[in-house]
């Protein structure tokens, strides 16, 4: 085969190919026209149903919302219930703790007042003087009183001092100065 055959022979070729491609665009451009044309039908029901839209959808939040709210408002009231009858238990619970803690604190305050007394009446009954004790300081007392009233006879009202005779301390009082124990103002007293 020669060239310009080979060449009919393609022009050939192509031209079964084009005329199937052509056959195939005709093709799809039915089914292009089909798919326009039920677009626009689409697009015709989806605006005729957004115009029932509101109807339908308040229809359809009646009916769906409306058992929800009353479900949720169950749910949220017996919850508060819950928690109302919880704080009641709590209260309860608050008012008998402070009460019993009222009474602990009175029998705290009592048991304290009652050491303090045990420990005054200890105190007192320890550093109080026994009768024995009681009478000799009764003795004791008699014992003063007649020395002071001795004193008394001996000079009434003297002054009486320290002083040192001989390098010692020693129990001094003032007399009177022509007395013939007197040394540089006081009288020097012998001990017992």
């Amino acid at each position: 085969m020669n060239d310009a055959q080979r060449s009919v022979e393609r022009i050939h070729q192509l031209s079964d190919m084009l005329q199937s491609l052509m056959q195939q665009a005709a093709v799809l451009q039915q089914k292009a026209d089909a798919s326009v044309v039920q677009s626009r039908q689409a697009s015709d029901a989806l605006k005729r149903a957004s115009d029932r839209l509101p109807l339908t959808v308040g229809a359809a939040i009646e009916t769906v919302l409306e058992p929800a709210a009353e479900k949720a408002a169950a749910k949220m009231t017996a919850t508060w219930a819950q928690a109302n009858a919880a704080a009641a238990e709590a209260t309860k619970t608050f008012a008998a703790a402070q009460e019993k803690l009222q009474w602990k604190m009175l029998a705290y305050a009592c048991t304290g007042a009652l050491a303090v007394v045990v420990l005054i009446a200890a105190a007192m009954a320890y550093l109080s003087p026994t009768e024995r004790e009681l009478k000799e300081l009764r003795a004791e007392r008699q014992t003063l009183l007649a020395d002071m009233d001795r004193l008394r006879k001996a000079g009434a009202g003297l002054e009486v001092a320290q002083c040192t005779h001989q390098g010692r301390p020693r129990t001094c009082v003032r007399v009177d100065t022509q007395s013939p124990r007197f040394e540089g103002g006081y009288l020097l007293v012998p001990a017992r």
